[in-house]
């Protein structure tokens, strides 16, 4: 009897070891999971941060030359016969988007016009808006922090499938989140 109770001990204690290490491991798993969430709300304040003021300004520097130069098609063709509007740019330096120029736009005659009022005011507008900015964020700098983000998201997701494998095989069933990438289930 004594030696029924040592195997039943021993095999309690196995058990235990057991029953600790699925807890431990569905605990690697939760906090792995709450990373993950933590990573994926930074992705989304990324893509959700405004381009640099200097890009806002290349930006608003370059609708600007578009619209004057638009304002001076058009006002080149107020000297031609035929009224017709849109005009077609026949010119392969301009791009096909923007080879139509339509008569009746006041902004592309204005800006044609009062090219240096319009900037400024459009600067001063900029310089508003950017203010209080605080998550703006260079293109570059921009374009590397997602890569980043996307390639430690991967390695974190990998690791937990990983984990979550490893408790399937000890008989553990432990739930893939909906949101898990398909990446990492199609890994061997």
């Amino acid at each position: 009897m004594v030696y029924k109770s040592r195997i039943a001990t021993e095999a309690q204690g196995i058990a235990s070891g057991v029953s600790a290490s699925i807890d431990t491991l569905r605990e690697k798993i939760d906090e792995i999971r709450e990373r993950v969430s933590g990573l994926k709300s930074e992705r989304v304040q990324v893509e959700q941060s405004s381009i640099s003021k200097g890009e806002a300004m290349a930006r608003l520097d370059e609708w600007l030359a578009d619209l004057r130069e638009r304002g001076r098609i058009a006002t080149q063709c107020l000297m031609s016969r035929d009224r017709s509007t849109p005009v077609i740019i026949h010119d392969a330096n301009i791009s096909e988007a923007r080879r139509t120029v339509d008569m009746r736009d006041a902004s592309s005659a204005l800006v044609f016009l009062f090219h240096d009022s319009v900037r400024k005011t459009l600067a001063a507008e900029v310089e508003t808006l950017y203010a209080d900015e605080t998550d703006a964020v260079e293109s570059k700098a921009y374009d590397k922090r997602l890569s980043d983000l996307d390639r430690d998201l991967l390695a974190l997701e990998m690791e937990e499938e990983r984990l979550i494998s490893y408790a399937e095989n000890a008989g553990v069933i432990i739930h893939r989140r909906a949101d898990a990438d398909p990446r990492v289930l199609l890994e061997d």
